[in-house]
């Protein structure tokens, strides 16, 4: 039964249980009321604009930059099961899943821990923003168009107004804002991610002086914003699946509209909040701090492995899609404040080079794994085993970052250095 189910929940394709689509009219009405709801709240946090009277600079956290190709490494594993499949994977795929939440949640904790105390500008830090995720999205983009032919390259059998629509949309890192399967599925489908993270970096500037005054309300806000996107959803008689490509979903809601993922993103900012207040000075013994990592990430296996799958089985409705797509966020929250500080010997073993260095290539890793696989698979049939799209995966991302990523950056980050200044209080950029 599970195969099945995950079969037809996955977001990147495979059979769908047949419902009756929506009613698209009023499909496009309940979209665009969500998408004004989140753009108001996000103004809204700038009326909380708090300063910490004591600021310092911010430390690496080189233990968590290791965790990101870990959290690659899951999603990989997530795709792997349509690339070579088997029982086992479509076993644990749930799990594998959530590597995305992980990077919300990461990406939270880390841009707060980078812009605490400062004043922000504006225009600077949207620059680093933009040079941190453009460059490759686009690069990987025509790496797709340049190993695959149009109709394999698109991965739907689109019209040509669809077509050329969802390249635009996928172009400009907007697709998640219209989740239907048409859509997000198309060209480089992963990308849909990172729409939702630029929805996060826009709003980040006015939701963080909201959350260092009030942490605790402020999360409780975002959490009903993402639930509430659920619960209106479920509400408007949106259908769990639809054969209807076309069609507005509620697992495709739930699991790629940036509003409906904001706690998590939320979750990071104030876990980091916590992790400086109460745990970044702790006064622990080694053993201790070794003792907790092994249990946080223990923890996080078991949950992963056994009890994510579990639960996904048995969820139902909005509650299926919130276990399908954050469920693990909470976890998350917890490792990183375990593993933050590296002063165990897990902690400090995840700031070793290697594994720095395979953290840094994640980003790339991760824009590119998927179109290894279809283009392997395209060519060569299914001969190439899962270690052939690992290797390859793992050599295009090295190879984008030095040629592609950091130079583009550079270059990015030195004409935003030159845009005229526009402050808000609370934050100042940092690259």
């Amino acid at each position: 039964m599970i195969i099945g189910a995950l079969r037809a929940a996955s977001p990147t394709g495979g059979p769908l249980a047949p419902h009756a689509a929506p009613d698209k009219g009023a499909a496009e009405l309940f979209l665009g009321f969500i998408t004004l709801l989140y753009v108001t709240a996000s103004r809204f946090a700038l009326r909380h604009d708090v300063t910490p009277s004591r600021p310092c600079p911010p430390v690496d956290l080189p233990a968590l930059t290791s965790l990101r190709f870990f959290a690659a490494a899951m999603i990989f594993t997530f795709h792997l099961r349509e690339f070579a499949p088997a029982d086992w994977l479509y076993r644990i795929a749930p799990g594998m899943y959530h590597g995305v939440s992980f990077f919300f949640v990461l990406s939270g904790f880390v841009l707060t821990h980078a812009h605490l105390g400062r004043a922000v500008d504006l225009k600077r830090f949207y620059f680093a923003r933009l040079a941190r995720i453009a460059p490759l999205h686009l690069a990987s983009l025509a790496l797709m168009l340049a190993v695959l032919p149009l109709p394999a390259a698109r991965g739907q059998n689109l019209g040509g107004v669809e077509t050329v629509l969802s390249f635009m949309l996928k172009a400009s890192m907007l697709d998640a804002w219209a989740p239907t399967r048409a859509l997000l599925q198309s060209w480089n489908n992963v990308s849909w991610s990172i729409s939702v993270e630029i929805a996060f970096y826009a709003a980040f500037p006015l939701a963080l002086p909201a959350m260092l005054r009030r942490p605790l309300r402020a999360l409780a806000a975002v959490a009903a914003l993402s639930l509430g996107v659920l619960a209106l959803g479920a509400f408007a008689g949106l259908p769990l699946f639809s054969l209807d490509r076309d069609a507005l979903t509620l697992f495709n809601l739930g699991s790629c509209f940036p509003p409906a993922r904001a706690f998590e993103f939320a979750l990071g900012m104030a876990t980091r909040l916590a992790w400086g207040r109460w745990l970044q000075k702790a006064s622990l013994s080694p053993a201790l701090w070794t003792a907790i990592e092994a249990f946080a990430l223990a923890g996080a296996a078991a949950w992963l492995l056994f009890a994510v799958p579990a639960l996904v089985e048995r969820g139902q409705g909005a509650a299926f899609v919130w276990l399908r797509a954050s469920g693990s966020c909470w976890l998350f929250a917890a490792l990183l404040a375990a593993l933050a500080g590296g002063r165990g010997a897990f902690g400090r073993a995840l700031a070793w080079r290697s594994l720095v260095a395979l953290g840094e290539a994640s980003f790339a890793f991760y824009m590119v794994h998927m179109i290894v696989m279809r283009a392997l698979r395209y060519h060569l049939g299914a001969e190439p085993g899962a270690l052939s799209a690992l290797a390859l995966s793992l050599a295009l991302a090295f190879l984008l970052r030095e040629m592609v990523e950091l130079p583009a950056r550079r270059r990015l980050l030195a004409l935003g250095a030159r845009a005229p200044a526009a402050q808000v209080d609370g934050l100042r950029a940092r690259s």
